[in-house]
C-alpha cells in the first residue's frame, strides 16, 4: 500500500468494519478517505514515523516530558505531520477497539462544542470532515495549542541549522580549494 504525501493526510481514525473488525482510514485534504482494513491507526503512523527515520517510542521519550504527559498524544513526525492523538469513536464501536484518532494540526480548521453535550466536540477539518470528539472543546484546544508550541519549536530548530549551514557555505565558498574554487 502506498500512504498519501504527509502533507496531505488530514488524520488517521480508527473505524468499525461491517464484520466487527478493526480497521483505520486515512482522511485526506482532497476529501478522500483511504480505508485500512485490519491495520491500526497505530501501524499507520508508525509507517509514517518510520518514513522520516523516527519511531513512536523516541518520539514519545523525546517530546511528552516536556509537556508533563506519561505518554505521547503529541507526535511530530515532520514539519508537514504534526499528529495530535485525540479521543474518538464511531458507530459500531466496540470496547475492544481503540479509540485514538490522529488529527494532523496544520490541517484543523473549526474546533465546536457538540450540540448535545458539552463534554464532547466536533473537530472540522480540510475538506469539510468533521470528526466528533469524547473531549471536551477546552481539552481539545489545550492539545492543540501545545502541539502548536512544538512545531514552533521544530520550526525554530530548523531554521537556527538552516542559518549555521548557509553561514558554513558562504564562509566555505570563498575559501581557495572549496568546490574547485581556485581563488
Amino acid at each position: 500500500m502506498i500512504y498519501p504525501n504527509q502533507h496531505e493526510v488530514n488524520a488517521i481514525v480508527p473505524f468499525t468494519t461491517e464484520d466487527g473488525g478493526e480497521g483505520t482510514k486515512i482522511l485526506t485534504s482532497s476529501g478522500a478517505s483511504i480505508i485500512q482494513e485490519n491495520r491500526t491507526a497505530s501501524y499507520i503512523v508508525q509507517h509514517y514515523a518510520e518514513s522520516e527515520d523516527k519511531t513512536l517510542r523516541l518520539i514519545g521519550h523525546h517530546y511528552a516530558p516536556s509537556l508533563g504527559a506519561r505518554h505521547a498524544f503529541l507526535l511530530p513526525i515532520s514539519l508537514d505531520m504534526i499528529l495530535v492523538g485525540l479521543k474518538y469513536r464511531t458507530t459500531g464501536y466496540s470496547t475492544h477497539h481503540r479509540t485514538w484518532a490522529y488529527i494532523n494540526l496544520g490541517h484543523v480548521e473549526k474546533l465546536y462544542a457538540d450540540p448535545e453535550s458539552k463534554r464532547y466536540s466536533y473537530i472540522e477539518l480540510t475538506g469539510g470532515k468533521k470528526l466528533h470528539l469524547l473531549w471536551s472543546v477546552a481539552t481539545v484546544r489545550q492539545k492543540l495549542v501545545e502541539a502548536q508550541y512544538i512545531h514552533m519549536r521544530q520550526l525554530h530548530q530548523t531554521r537556527l541549522v538552516l542559518q549555521r549551514i548557509d553561514k558554513n557555505m558562504l564562509r566555505k565558498g570563498t575559501e581557495p580549494g572549496w568546490l574547485g574554487n581556485k581563488s
